[in-house]
């Protein structure tokens, strides 16, 4: 190799691509010269450092469009300050790049430009620059398992079977292949495979017929997706979220899921980001048991976050049976140093419940549930905002703030959850008009009722305004002494009270939170129901 600089460790990617693609030189070799010439490009400097005790906020790109902005990116702009104010340290943001929108944006048709409707390359670009400036590190969402069917490399794959791009996905005369593959739309789609007219084969598919699974045993795919990544990270992008992370590589006879290849082709990306320089946010969305997801963070050498799915269930059924023991008996697994587990309510996807047993499983969606059409998979999850789920209660949603934040992890916030946002039911019918799927997730997207968290600090004692002073409340005891919120708490459960400690620097952060609709006395303290309290000392 030529024209590298002798301080880039090229071992790490060119062991691993050899590993995965043994003998195979020239697409490793052109983007090893990519990722040379990429490298001069980053800007030094201009990086904010991830903050694992800062919050996560979790939006769409059109979360707060109003015709008084002239993008939805540049509105969404504006409510940095508010968000840092609030204590939120990264910007995660749903899909932005080019997409027809059937799929809230996981069906890319274009990897190297923000999509239109969000006001393009130039509003993103904008927001990057209001992010930086604000102290917010911004991480990114790509789906890295499939594109749309309009993208130009889907377009072509089909149209021959002498394509450059047909062996970039998984085509077969038959619908029988990877048969362990588990259907993920349970009631939406019936099978993984579709048939092409026009490609004369049926093509694979984990999600909606539209959206065609990549094939990473063909290595061009590999480099295509690295050269995807790193061109975002040299335009200011300081992390991203890998969505569907389990399924990119297939196998026969397998489940096509957390395959030792495909914790390979993490570790490229990983390799390859950090032979950019500076460090990167990988973030894993694996819906796996807490054994199998510890295996996205490797040893320090692939993601350092990943989503703790296994604990979401096991949240809402301690708030359901008004059981916290079942919190403290949950698994978290020692990561390796500078990682983290990003612990969530709520998030664009269903409340899923596949981890649970069936009797849990049947009490948290009898509770919860509260209307047919919130229903998703077959009952294996739940769509709505944590508002609605929790009756439109404000003491109960702040009560589920708190038992968040008194876990071990990184907390992330759902767009409008912070101030009691509701669903939304005009938008959900606009969907299923225009996908012509009834997925229930799109009750909890779309955008936000203009001023809509303005109005709740305005208004203190309005349900909303109960809401967002609840959870200021949390966050301002979390953040009041500097570390305190990184220290592994210590969990007990006294009835049903949790109970969170933590103890830094001689100081000492308590957590009661009474999950029952009775008072109960915990610590020498009276707590009404579903009150929450927070004290340092």
């Amino acid at each position: 190799m030529k024209n590298l600089r002798p301080a880039v460790n090229l071992f790490p990617l060119t062991s691993l691509w050899d590993k995965l693609y043994p003998g195979e030189q020239r697409v490793r070799d052109g983007l090893l010269r990519f990722l040379a010439s990429a490298r001069h490009r980053l800007p030094a400097g201009t990086g904010t450092p991830f903050d694992p005790s800062g919050l996560v906020y979790c939006c769409y790109g059109e979360a707060f469009f109003s015709e008084s902005h002239p993008t939805a990116l540049d509105a969404l702009a504006d409510q940095l300050e508010r968000l840092h104010s609030l204590g939120v340290r990264t910007l995660w943001t749903l899909p932005l790049l080019r997409s027809p929108g059937r799929d809230g944006g996981f069906d890319t048709s274009g990897y190297e430009e923000v999509d239109a409707r969000f006001g393009g390359n130039p509003a993103f670009l904008r927001l990057l620059e209001r992010a930086r400036q604000a102290g917010i590190l911004v991480v990114f969402d790509v789906a890295v398992n499939h594109t749309s069917e309009d993208h130009p490399w889907f377009i072509s794959a089909r149209s021959s079977r002498s394509s450059a791009h047909r062996s970039w996905y998984h085509w077969s005369d038959d619908d029988r292949r990877y048969a362990g593959a588990p259907h993920i739309f349970t009631g939406l789609v019936d099978s993984n495979w579709s048939w092409s007219a026009e490609a004369g084969q049926y093509y694979f598919h984990r999600f909606y017929p539209f959206q065609p699974d990549l094939n990473y045993a063909e290595p061009a795919v590999t480099a295509a997706m690295c050269r995807v990544l790193a061109g975002w990270r040299i335009a200011g992008v300081q992390g991203f979220r890998l969505d569907a992370a389990p399924m990119l590589w297939k196998k026969e006879g397998t489940s096509c899921e957390g395959l030792p290849e495909t914790h390979l082709v993490l570790k490229i990306f990983r390799a390859a980001l950090d032979l950019l320089g500076g460090n990167t946010v990988l973030l894993a969305e694996a819906n796996q048991p807490a054994a199998a997801l510890r295996e996205y963070f490797g040893e320090g050498d692939e993601c350092n976050a990943a989503f703790h799915f296994p604990l979401l269930p096991l949240l809402w059924q301690a708030m359901v049976e008004e059981k916290p023991g079942v919190l403290v008996q949950a698994r978290f697994p020692q990561l390796p140093p500078g990682c983290t587990w990003f612990t969530f309510l709520r998030c664009h996807d269903e409340l899923t419940l596949e981890l649970l047993p069936p009797e849990p499983r049947t009490k948290v969606m009898q509770a919860l549930c509260r209307q047919p059409s919130w229903s998703f998979r077959g009952g294996l999850g739940i769509s709505g905002r944590l508002f609605e789920l929790l009756g439109r209660d404000p003491d109960r949603t702040v009560l589920a703030f708190s038992v968040l934040f008194s876990l071990p992890g990184t907390p992330v916030l759902y767009y409008g959850d912070e101030a009691a946002a509701g669903n939304n039911e005009s938008y959900y019918r606009q969907k299923i008009r225009s996908t012509g799927f009834d997925d229930s997730r799109f009750l909890h997207r779309g955008p936000l009722e203009p001023g809509h968290a303005e109005r709740a600090a305005a208004n203190p004692d309005s349900p909303a305004g109960r809401v967002l002073r609840g959870l200021r409340r949390i966050i301002e005891a979390r953040a009041l002494v500097h570390g305190l919120a990184e220290v592994p708490p210590t969990l007990e459960a006294s009835g049903p009270v949790l109970i969170a400690e933590r103890r830094a620097a001689g100081r000492t952060l308590v957590a009661l939170s009474n999950l029952s609709a009775r008072s109960v006395e915990a610590r020498g303290r009276l707590l009404a129901p579903y009150e929450c309290l927070w004290e340092v000392s």
